[in-house]
C-alpha cells in the first residue's frame, strides 16, 4: 500500500518546530529593525546639527560683508584681549549704523520652527612669528571670529576669520 496517505514515512514539520522558526524570525526581525531607528534618530540629529552650523555660517558670511574697518573701529578689536568682545542681539541694536539689515534675521532666525540664538565673539588676530614674514601686517587685516549657536538643548561652534 504505497499511495496510502497516512503512511509514517511522510515526514512534515511539528508544531513545536514552526513556532521556534517563528520566534527566532521575530528576534532577528527586531534586532534588524533597532538599527533602522537608530539610524533615523541618527540622521535627525546631524540634520539639526547641520542647520545650526549653516545659521552659524550665515552670520559670519554677514559679518564679512560688513565695512571692516568700521567693525574694527567700533569694537575696538585692537585692544582687545584673548577673550575678545561678545556679539548679541543686544549690540545690534546698540551700533544700527554698523549692521545692513534686521538683525534679528540674521543673528536670531526661526527655521522649521526653531528659534536659533546666536553669541559671537570678536578676537584680535595674533600673527606667529612665520606669518610677520610675509610684509604684510595680519593683525591690522585679519579678525578672528567665533559663532556660537543654540537652539532648543544643542548647541554648536563655527569659528573663522574676517579680511580686510
Amino acid at each position: 500500500m504505497e499511495g496510502n496517505i497516512f503512511s509514517k514515512k511522510q515526514r512534515g514539520f511539528t508544531l513545536v518546530e514552526v513556532l521556534a522558526s517563528i520566534a527566532i524570525l521575530g528576534i532577528i526581525t527586531i534586532t534588524v529593525m533597532t538599527f533602522f531607528t537608530q539610524s533615523y534618530d541618527y540622521t535627525k540629529r546631524n540634520q539639526s546639527k547641520t542647520v545650526g552650523i549653516n545659521v552659524a555660517r550665515n552670520v559670519i558670511n554677514y559679518f564679512d560683508q560688513l565695512e571692516f574697518n568700521e567693525l574694527y573701529k567700533q569694537y575696538e578689536i585692537a585692544s582687545l584681549d584673548q577673550k575678545g568682545t561678545r556679539l548679541t542681539l543686544e549690540d545690534c541694536k546698540t551700533h544700527p549704523s554698523l549692521y545692513t539689515t534686521s538683525c534679528s534675521d540674521i543673528l536670531q532666525p526661526t527655521i522649521n520652527n526653531y528659534e536659533y540664538d546666536t553669541e559671537i565673539i570678536l578676537k584680535k588676530y595674533n600673527a606667529k612669528e612665520s606669518d610677520k614674514d610675509t610684509g604684510y601686517d595680519l593683525n591690522e587685516n585679519l579678525v578672528r571670529i567665533e559663532v556660537k549657536v543654540v537652539w532648543e538643548d544643542k548647541e554648536t561652534k563655527v569659528k573663522g576669520l574676517l579680511k580686510k
